[in-house]
């Protein structure tokens, strides 16, 4: 599992150099020069101008044109010809086409004066394309240059590539030693995520050579550097690393712990992409409005001028207008009845989400609340060197912050849900596969208030749902049955087929029940505050929301002091 995880962090460093994002801006202040000065040295053509111009515009597709358009007519002038493969083939690694960019970056000759800039890419297109063997022939010629000249441009994330390539030709006293170098130089830039990054390659060089001693240190190390970066990616890897080598170690708990935190990260890059996604859409919804516009003005463009060209044709061209304006009157009164309609959605909206923002923003203080307090006792404690008190108190704050993302988890998912963002892909699958994780989660807060959970799950029961959604049901569920069960308490969830075409799931606790009142107002949709004052009671008001978009149902029963029994009644096939 190490190596494939030692894999997935090779490629994401590797297109952080590829692209070109590292030292962007060092990168135009030591290149942007050149095309100038050659421009006025050679009277260089108006094509050439123009592709290094837009180059530093970042106008990519107008700069490929522009350089390509030169180096088709240009024969004779090496120098000119040099820069323009190099901003074609520039153009190309940013836009992700790394053969034809390797192809531009061999054609520039050793005599052009930022050749080693060419060393950088060909050895980062090759190491991407699991070449080793043919970058690093590139990165020695850039390592000569570094040795006559100094120029140590971009020199720790071309250590650190060479330390890679190293370690992928199974050169681990090579590897060791670049990847060492790139660690000194990112400590004097206090570059927190590329130790990271680093440390963790070399507990890879030393994990492959099965010296666990000093791999284990490094992972330990690469992980507590992952709590000072905001890089979700470095984080999920760190905490998936440690999941792997604790429970190599047999320490299970440790390693369920570790997964987790790998799970939450991962829910957040999910998460973070789906957001972008959204931006995007509105961005292309927002253009097609844009070209629309544009559309019905060049088509009023055209019968203005119609209408100019021949008296013969007013009366065709009133009977045309006439239509039009039914038309555009029609279009109106459409809008206008949609805007009307909209101005009521978005009234209701405003206001749900007005009462969502300060339930939401009045609950979080107790749990901030009670974190702050934690940690001043945890720092007491660590002072005093009680070692079960401080355990406890972690233990405390984990399952407080594990509340906190449930709540801004159901946040999340609520404004997709208003947004009609939620998509859901119907499947048939095992109940068992998807409520086992689920419940594997939950084992801390089992032993940490010592209640019974019982599973009655058998796996020929299946349920046809879209599989995300029943997560967040599921999570729901078995947060409010263990919010409300008292120590000493029972949970039950069990599965059953209850005919051919319908299947039912059960959440069950022995906790304090609830009101008539509280039962209706979720089976009816209605949005409240449950009996707990820190609860907002968003949880079950979405659970009931994403049961009925998988065309399910939801039966409660519940008695004060007695408890409460969730029943989802859902398709099996």
């Amino acid at each position: 599992m190490v190596s494939k995880l030692r894999k997935i962090r090779i490629l994401y460093f590797l297109f952080f150099v590829i692209s070109g994002y590292a030292q962007k801006a060092k990168f135009s202040e030591v290149f942007k020069k050149f095309p100038e000065t050659v421009c006025q040295k050679h009277n260089s053509p108006e094509t050439f101008h123009k592709a290094h111009t837009f180059f530093f515009e970042n106008k990519l597709d107008s700069a490929l044109l522009y350089s390509d358009r030169f180096i088709n007519k240009e024969k004779s002038n090496n120098e000119l010809l040099d820069c323009a493969f190099y901003i074609k083939a520039q153009v190309l690694v940013l836009k992700g086409i790394l053969q034809d960019a390797e192809q531009n970056f061999l054609k520039i000759s050793d005599a052009f004066p930022y050749a080693y800039l060419k060393y950088i890419k060909l050895g980062g297109i090759y190491t991407q394309q699991n070449k080793f063997e043919q970058a690093l022939t590139f990165y020695k010629k850039w390592e000569v240059y570094y040795a006559n000249t100094g120029n140590d441009y971009n020199k720790k994330e071309i250590y650190h590539n060479i330390g890679l390539c190293y370690l992928h030709t199974q050169k681990h006293d090579l590897a060791e030693k670049y990847l060492k170098d790139t660690y000194k130089l990112q400590i004097e830039d206090k570059d927190s995520l590329g130790m990271g990054l680093t440390l963790m390659d070399l507990a890879n060089v030393y994990y492959d050579q099965y010296k666990d001693d000093l791999a284990i240190p490094m992972f330990q190390k690469a992980y507590k550097l992952s709590k000072k970066v905001n890089d979700f990616e470095f984080k999920q890897n760190a905490a998936l690393n440690m999941a792997v080598v604790a429970e190599n170690q047999k320490q299970l708990a440790q390693s369920l712990q570790y997964r987790k935190e790998y799970e939450q990260w991962k829910d957040s890059l999910w998460n973070r992409d789906k957001v972008w996604s959204l931006a995007k859409q509105q961005k292309e919804f927002a253009v097609k409005e844009k070209q629309q516009e544009v559309q019905l003005l060049q088509l009023d463009k055209k019968y203005q001028e119609a209408e100019l060209k021949s008296k013969s044709w007013q009366r065709n061209l009133f009977i045309v207008a006439s239509v039009m304006l039914l038309l555009f009157l029609a279009i109106g009164a459409y809008f206008y009845r949609q805007r009307v309609k909209q101005k009521k959605d978005l009234a209701k909206l405003n206001d749900t989400k007005n009462r969502l923002f300060s339930i939401v923003s009045h609950d979080l203080r107790s749990p901030v609340n009670a974190i702050q307090k934690n940690n001043a006792k945890l720092g007491e404690s660590i002072e005093g060197k009680n070692l079960q008190e401080t355990q406890q108190l972690v233990i405390n704050n984990k399952s407080i912050t594990d509340k906190v993302y449930l709540m801004l988890d159901n946040v999340l998912n609520w404004s997709l849900d208003q947004s009609e963002q939620l998509h859901f892909s119907m499947e048939t699958i095992p109940a068992f596969i998807l409520l086992q994780p689920i419940l594997d989660d939950y084992q801390l807060f089992v032993k940490t208030k010592q209640i019974t959970l019982e599973t009655e799950i058998p796996k020929n029961v299946k349920v046809a749902v879209d599989r995300e959604s029943l997560k967040i049901i599921l999570r729901n569920l078995l947060d409010n049955a263990f919010k409300y069960t008292n120590e000493g308490g029972k949970i039950t969830v069990s599965a059953e087929t209850l005919n051919e075409n319908y299947t039912l799931l059960k959440v069950a606790d022995t906790g304090i029940g609830m009101d008539d009142t509280i039962k209706n107002n979720i089976l009816q949709n209605k949005f409240q505050t449950q009996q707990n004052k820190n609860s907002t009671g968003l949880g079950l008001y979405l659970t009931k929301t994403l049961i009925d978009k998988n065309q399910g149902t939801l039966e409660i029963q519940s008695q004060k002091e007695v408890g409460t029994t969730f029943t989802l009644k859902l398709k099996s096939c």
